[in-house]
């Protein structure tokens, strides 16, 4: 059942729809420097509302700014009094240092390694120095970051392992190939004990020899055999 209130609040909202809705302060492409500027500064974007972008003079370094800060960030100086900012892009190519990605953007090399963890790919990249990527990582990724130095710990444990095992084994090889060069070499030989000869051990008569393992023993074959020996 419709009531007289209801048709008032409908009649209400109805109107409110068919009021213009007030425009923007600023659009895109408006010149928001005046002819005593000494640059002109064009909105390019109202992505940030009231936030216009500049660049490093010298370096070609991105940055935006609020509107109301403008004029504070042009007045800033180099230490040789030129202008450090400029509302204009000098289409200067910035120097990124090593130039590194983000391990989680796609184009790194490290990619494939987060590839298969689950997170969001980052768009990240013009990082130049290794503590860049870190900080950013902290910032930015904490879960991945976390992630990543588990990853990295677990294989240097396991580079650990391996190359003990290689040692190890090297080792091994070594003693074998020491004992197997001990066993190979040649005993130094036995001096043989000569039982001395007798002069007259052999019998002159009948030429039989006489000698044995001692020297009284030798005499005493001699001496017998001589005493029977009928040659």
């Amino acid at each position: 059942m419709t009531t007289s209130n209801d048709t008032a609040w409908e009649q209400a909202i109805a109107e409110k729809s068919e009021e213009e809705v007030p425009t923007s302060g600023m659009q895109e492409g408006e010149i928001l420097s005046s002819g005593s500027d000494e640059f002109t500064t064009r909105l390019r974007s109202l992505r940030h509302k009231g936030y216009v972008p500049y660049w490093n003079a010298k370096t070609g370094d991105y940055n935006e700014c609020p509107k109301y800060l403008q004029w504070q960030i042009g007045d800033i100086k180099n230490s040789d009094g030129s202008t450090m900012y400029t509302f204009s892009n000098p289409n200067i190519t910035p120097d990124y240092g090593m130039d590194l990605f983000c391990p989680l953007n796609p184009d790194s090399p490290e990619y494939y390694i987060v590839e298969a963890m689950g997170f969001p790919p980052c768009p990240k990249k013009h990082i130049p120095h290794e503590d860049g990527v870190n900080a950013h990582l902290q910032k930015s990724h904490k879960r991945a970051y976390e992630a990543l130095n588990r990853d990295r710990e677990q294989s240097e444990r396991s580079e650990d392992r391996d190359l003990q095992k290689q040692m190890l084994q090297s080792n091994q090889d070594l003693i074998q190939t020491l004992a197997g060069q001990v066993a190979t070499q040649v005993a130094p030989p036995v001096a043989e004990e000569k039982v001395a000869v007798m002069p007259n051990a052999i019998c002159r008569g009948c030429g039989k020899d006489f000698t044995k393992a001692t020297r009284n023993s030798t005499l005493a074959a001699i001496r017998g055999h001589k005493a029977h020996c009928k040659q």
